[in-house]
């Protein structure tokens, strides 16, 4: 990780990138525009085979900064950080390290990330396996997460106020999403936050959560047949599921940051941009954990 990185959001309203010399794969190309359109981009390298999937890496820049993200053929993105505004994040992320905790945070760095939710059901147990582009686990729900984790949006809630839909269906055109708005909600956990439903022109389930001017995350159904062959061949090779339940390709961001404890213990957290907190971790802890597990082997 760069740590000398400091990111938060990049704003989806500015101009459209004028294109780098170097002309990324069409799907790579897409895949950019809709994550990063304020950014400038050359294709540095690729493609090179991990796990026998093409995947480029591609210089980024806007005035924020410049980096390196990596994407696949097919258009996911790895783990990349990205260039944004350090005085800019979104409410829920800035209310987490404002509210939370009474040392301030060490850089904030913010990741761009693609991961495809295949649910299963195996032995009468549903759950959510979480797969990287390259056919990586990379988490795991259960039934009982999956009850925390999904939205529940009564029909009394919707919004149908003409300017709304007016602002969503322009942002669904700078995201190159072509068909119709099926609901609107405001998400009832963040301020200022929607939740967009739409059918695409495929037929297709799309869903954002926005503030209407940027996308944090993006989410779509997906048959097993249009699944990059790396994600396909570890369901089958390492899943003992009775059935597949759905498929979701889902793009989001995240945010990354140090706090360091009154003890001097470094804590990472991650946090997506609607302030769930996905992953905390203490260096002490780490370390502990290791010096168990090698006097385990003694």
């Amino acid at each position: 990780m760069n740590k000398s990185l400091v990111v938060s959001l990049v704003t989806l309203s500015l101009a459209a990138p004028a294109l780098a010399d170097v002309t990324a794969p069409p799907k790579v190309e897409l895949a950019l525009k809709r994550a990063l359109p304020s950014c400038k981009w050359t294709v540095e390298d690729g493609p090179r085979a991990v796990n026998g999937v093409g995947v480029y890496d591609v210089e980024v820049a806007n005035k924020f900064g410049r980096t390196a993200v990596s994407i696949t053929e097919d258009g996911n993105f790895l783990v990349s950080p990205v260039p944004s505004n350090p005085n800019k994040l979104p409410g829920p992320v800035k209310n987490v390290i404002d509210h939370v905790f009474k040392n301030a945070p060490g850089e904030v760095v913010r990741y761009e990330e693609t991961v495809f939710v295949v649910g299963i059901n195996a032995g009468g147990q549903d759950s959510d396996v979480v797969f990287d582009p390259v056919g990586r686990i990379v988490g795991l729900h259960s039934a009982a997460d999956l009850r925390v984790t999904e939205k529940e949006f009564g029909s009394e809630g919707e919004l149908h106020d003409p300017e709304i839909h007016k602002t969503m269906k322009a942002l669904m055109d700078r995201m190159q999403d072509k068909g119709k708005i099926d609901s609107i909600y405001r998400d009832p956990d963040n301020e200022g936050f929607y939740v967009v439903s739409i059918t695409n022109d495929q037929g297709k389930n799309v869903q954002y959560v926005t503030n209407g001017n940027e996308v944090f995350a993006r989410k779509v159904t997906m048959d097993e047949s249009e699944l990059p062959a790396a994600v396909r061949d570890a369901i089958h090779g390492d899943l003992n599921a009775d059935s597949i339940t759905g498929i979701v390709r889902r793009r989001y961001e995240y945010f990354q940051f140090d706090v360091t404890a009154a003890s001097g213990d470094v804590v990472t957290l991650q946090i997506d941009s609607d302030g769930k907190v996905l992953s905390v971790n203490s260096k002490g802890a780490e370390a502990q954990a290791e010096e168990a597990k090698k006097n385990a082997h003694r």
